[in-house]
């Protein structure tokens, strides 16, 4: 009988958690919660971003290692003819607006500029090779 009447004694229960219930949500906890969102769905948007990059190496690889014409316009020979060849698949496995992007370019920036800016990371001797490889390979 002790037991019966323990039980029945008191307002409040002594397991029962304090601060709002679960299902009364906070100005803070919605904030947190949407963080959470938005932090899970900048890292599926990277996560998608990354897996695009990769199928583009790979397919840059794949095109890398198909036979070549060996054709640079008849202006280059030896290694800037190769340097020619491979920025020209290159360029031409990305749009435009991509590679402008990627170089620092606003994504409506010219073939000019965008092949400029491609070739400004190489050696002086492959520079022009780089800057028209690029720039056929944008179409222009």
């Amino acid at each position: 009988m002790l037991a019966a009447v323990w039980i029945g004694c008191g307002e409040a229960d002594s397991d029962a958690p304090e601060g709002p219930a679960p299902a009364e949500a906070t100005p803070a906890r919605e904030s947190e919660a949407q963080a959470a969102r938005e932090a899970r769905e900048q890292r599926e948007v990277e996560a998608e971003i990354r897996e695009e990059e990769r199928q583009r190496r790979k397919e840059a690889a794949k095109a890398k290692s198909a036979p070549k014409p060996e054709s640079s316009g008849g202006k280059f020979t030896g290694a800037q003819a190769k340097r020619y060849q491979e920025d020209r698949e290159i360029c031409g496995l990305f749009p435009p607006s991509q590679i402008a992007k990627e170089y620092g370019l606003p994504a409506s920036a010219d073939p000019v500029s965008i092949a400029e800016a491609y070739a400004d990371g190489y050696q002086p001797q492959f520079h022009q090779a780089a800057f028209e490889g690029c720039l056929d390979g944008l179409g222009s």
